[in-house]
């Protein structure tokens, strides 16, 4: 087994869902002139309304979760896409 996946965190369960909604979103960030967008408020509203986070309190959670989320994974991936040696 790879050494990342070895070191690889256990994930509790009451984090699954907003892990899994994260991953799934990931395909409706906007893309183009060599950089990547945040997930939509759109994107991130649909996800939630299909899953059943009706509530304004829910979703207020879910929300401002994901968007933590990807944005540390926007730094993350800006950084990774800086050119070398410059």
């Amino acid at each position: 087994m790879p050494a990342a996946l070895v070191r690889q965190p256990d994930l509790p369960d009451r984090l699954a869902f907003i892990w899994g909604a994260f991953h799934d979103l990931r395909g409706e960030r906007a893309l183009g002139f060599g950089s990547v967008g945040a997930i939509p408020w759109s994107a991130i509203d649909r996800y939630a309304r299909r899953s059943g986070l009706a509530d304004s309190d829910e979703f207020a959670r879910f929300a401002a979760l994901l968007r933590a989320m990807d944005a540390v994974w926007l730094a993350w991936m800006r950084e990774k896409m800086k050119p070398t040696g410059t």
